[in-house]
């Protein structure tokens, strides 16, 4: 505070050397008013029609965004169906049997499945027993 004090009393100074003519304010809003373009320069700029694109535009948003919606989908079916293709065996009823659904696995697998399923030896000889 005592800084700002110092500072005060030796730069401040005590009369305002901005000055207004007289009766300015009086006459500014006449002088104002005068100096503004007509009303119909702006009347003109509003009159102006828009353009071909400009009243077509919501069309063109929507034509965009129904070909989005369409190249989207051909491409995600096109992938499903090509994975689809390229994943999927072709498996008859004939050639398939309950022992070749195993043969893909060890022993030891199938061990550690039964042990994952909590499969125990009464689950076993029961599912034997019943199936086959």
């Amino acid at each position: 505070m005592t800084e700002e004090k110092d500072i005060l009393s030796r730069y401040a100074k005590k009369t305002n050397p901005f000055r207004t003519p007289e009766g300015y304010f009086e006459q500014f809003a006449t002088q104002l008013m005068e100096q503004l373009p007509e009303k119909q320069a702006v009347a003109e700029k509003e009159e102006k029609q828009p353009t071909l694109f400009r009243r077509l535009r919501p069309l063109w948003l929507a034509a965009a965004a129904v070909c989005g919606v369409i190249f989207c989908t051909t491409v995600t079916l096109m992938t499903l169906k090509k994975h689809a293709r390229q994943t999927a065996p072709v498996a008859t009823e004939s050639t398939w049997t309950p022992q070749s659904a195993y043969q893909d696995f060890t022993e030891e697998e199938l061990f550690e499945a039964m042990d994952y399923a909590l499969v125990d030896n009464n689950d076993i000889s029961m599912y034997l027993s019943e199936a086959y």
